[in-house]
C-alpha cells in the first residue's frame, strides 16, 4: 500500500538523497503528506545549493586573504632582510630567535648562527638583559645607547643600539 512506500520513499529523503521524490497518489491525507515531503525536500535542495555556494565563496575569500598574508608577510621579509641595519629580533628572555642578514657585516656572524644566542652579546653591554630592559620597554618606552663590539673578525664597532618592544 501507500503508506509503506511513503515510509520508504521518506528514508531514502533521511538518508540524505534530496533528489528522491516521493510518489502521489490520490488527494487523501497520504497524498497531501508526499506532497508536502515533496515541498519539503525542494526547499533543502535550495538550502543545500546556497550552503554549498557560501562555503566556495567563503573558501575562495580564505585563499585569497591567505595569499594576500603570504605576499604581505614576503614584503615585510624583503625589507627588513634590505634595510641597512642589522635586526635582532629575542624573546623575553633575552634569547635571539632571528636576525637578518645585516648581521654578518655588523658582527661577522650568519644570521642563523646569532639565533639561540643571547641578545646581551650583540648589544654590548649589561642594560640589554631582560630583567632590565624589559620593565621600562613594557612601560611603552624604547632603549637607545651607543656602544663598542668586538666583531668576529677582531675589528672594534661603534653601534647605535635601539631596543623596542614588538607586540603580538
Amino acid at each position: 500500500g501507500p503508506l509503506p512506500d511513503l515510509v520508504r520513499d521518506t528514508a531514502r529523503i533521511a538518508e540524505g538523497d534530496l533528489s528522491h521524490v516521493v510518489r502521489v497518489e490520490g488527494d487523501d491525507e497520504i497524498g497531501t503528506l508526499a506532497r508536502t515531503i515533496n515541498q519539503l525536500t525542494r526547499e533543502l535542495r535550495l538550502w543545500q545549493d546556497r550552503q554549498h555556494t557560501w562555503s566556495r565563496e567563503l573558501e575562495s575569500r580564505v585563499e585569497g586573504k591567505t595569499r594576500e598574508i603570504a605576499e604581505t608577510r614576503e614584503h615585510l621579509s624583503n625589507i627588513v632582510e634590505n634595510v641597512g641595519a642589522s635586526i635582532l629580533v629575542a624573546d623575553l628572555d633575552g634569547t635571539v630567535v632571528s636576525a637578518n642578514t645585516h648581521t654578518m657585516h655588523i658582527f661577522g656572524t650568519k644570521p642563523e648562527f646569532a639565533v639561540g644566542r643571547n641578545l646581551d652579546e650583540f648589544a654590548g653591554e649589561a642594560g640589554a638583559k631582560p630583567d632590565v630592559l624589559l620593565p621600562h620597554l613594557m612601560r611603552g618606552g624604547t632603549r637607545t645607547h651607543e656602544t663598542r663590539i668586538q666583531a668576529g673578525d677582531g675589528t672594534f664597532r661603534d653601534l647605535l643600539v635601539i631596543h623596542t618592544l614588538l607586540r603580538d
